[in-house]
């Protein structure tokens, strides 16, 4: 944390991160959130993917365990993807205080800010997520779909994994890195160039740093894509 001065905040992922797909394990956070809290720093936790990556408690993790420890934390949280309300943007803003007067005070900083940005967001999608959590069947109906999405891409990292390997097993490539990653999204290590390939030669696009989508992935394409990528990697 060189270079960093007190109450300087730092912008985090607790799960799902978002490009790589690398998450902390919960003993990393612990060791991450005592060297944060030390010289007073204010974490910044971004959960846009809460319910793909392990489950609703788990994948929380981190900020349980920085409100347990007394840290200050503001903590953003979206619906656009585990409620699939990417038009409406729906999401919230969270602040955990120290104090019931410091809260009032952000609370009154955050009226200001909100007043000269918008003032009266629409209400739809804040209605639908407002329904959905506060009914318990509906609730519970929603986790098990998001769990039902996070098991399928789990299962479209394995079966990618299996295919490459399969196809490059006389290679020296290691593809467990596809497995162990959380999320939407994964770095695959395709250099610019074998990205190019796969765009221009095979119609399979990832954006040129190499990350993929995963979401996008189905039993209907995967093994093609799978075989589009080990035709590059072979050179």
């Amino acid at each position: 944390m060189k270079g960093l001065n007190k109450q300087d905040m730092l912008l985090l992922h607790p799960c799902c991160h978002n490009p790589t797909g690398v998450d902390l394990t919960q003993q990393q956070w612990d060791t991450l959130l005592k060297v944060i809290k030390q010289p007073e720093l204010i974490p910044f936790m971004d959960i846009a993917y809460q319910g793909f990556g392990e489950d609703m408690e788990s994948d929380a993790y981190a900020i349980c365990k920085a409100v347990d420890m007394g840290l200050p934390v503001f903590v953003s949280n979206s619906f656009s993807k585990n409620l699939s309300l990417y038009g409406e943007r729906v999401g919230g803003l969270s602040v955990v205080c120290p104090t019931a007067d410091e809260a009032e005070r952000v609370f009154g900083q955050l009226n200001f800010v909100v007043r000269r940005i918008y003032t009266s967001p629409p209400a739809q999608g804040g209605h639908v997520v407002d329904i959905v959590t506060n009914d318990d069947n509906l609730y519970q109906q929603w986790v098990s779909e998001v769990y039902s999405m996070r098991d399928r891409i789990k299962a479209m990292r394995l079966k990618l994994k299996s295919i490459l390997e399969a196809e490059l097993a006389d290679l020296d490539y290691d593809f467990d890195y596809i497995t162990r990653q959380n999320g939407m999204f994964s770095f695959t290590g395709l250099t610019t160039e074998q990205v190019e390939r796969l765009q221009s030669e095979f119609g399979v696009y990832l954006v040129s740093d190499s990350r993929m989508c995963m979401a996008s992935l189905n039993v209907k394409n995967v093994d093609y894509v799978a075989q589009a990528m080990a035709a590059v990697l072979k050179g």
